[in-house]
């Protein structure tokens, strides 16, 4: 009895410390296709395009997302606005985008994507908001 009350005091602290983090999606120009947004927690995790939660939103819809109940840490959120509908960035002949994107942070993107420290926000244990503008 002790014990799982232990292990469910540690649950109850645990998401005690939980918080959200709301997205805020700006420059969208064009109503097709979707939204896709990912969310990395760690620089491998990013590095390897393995995203902790990912998400698709009809572009003709809101442009505003909440990421719910995170552990306190560092996140990076990249997102594309996947215009054709055919689930990946398309890039012309020499690398470069022919849709919009962008990341947390907003950083400079002239050479190439950011890194995950460029890119990455601190979530404490309060609600955090922040926007992010596709290019």
């Amino acid at each position: 009895m002790k014990v799982q009350l232990a292990a469910l005091l540690c649950v109850a602290s645990l998401s005690a410390h939980a918080a959200d983090l709301s997205v805020s999606l700006q420059g969208v120009s064009s109503q097709q296709g979707k939204l896709m947004v990912a969310l990395y927690a760690s620089d491998d995790a990013y590095k390897k395009k393995e995203p902790l939660q990912a998400r698709a939103l009809p572009a003709n819809g809101g442009r505003e997302l909440v990421f719910k109940d995170l552990a306190p840490g560092r996140y990076a959120i990249a997102v594309f606005h996947d215009e054709n509908g055919n689930g990946k960035l398309d890039r012309d002949g020499t690398g470069l985008p022919l849709e919009a994107y962008g990341f947390s942070r907003n950083p400079g993107t002239r050479y190439g994507p950011p890194g995950f420290a460029d890119a990455a926000v601190s979530l404490d244990k309060e609600n955090q908001a922040l926007s992010i503008s596709l290019e």
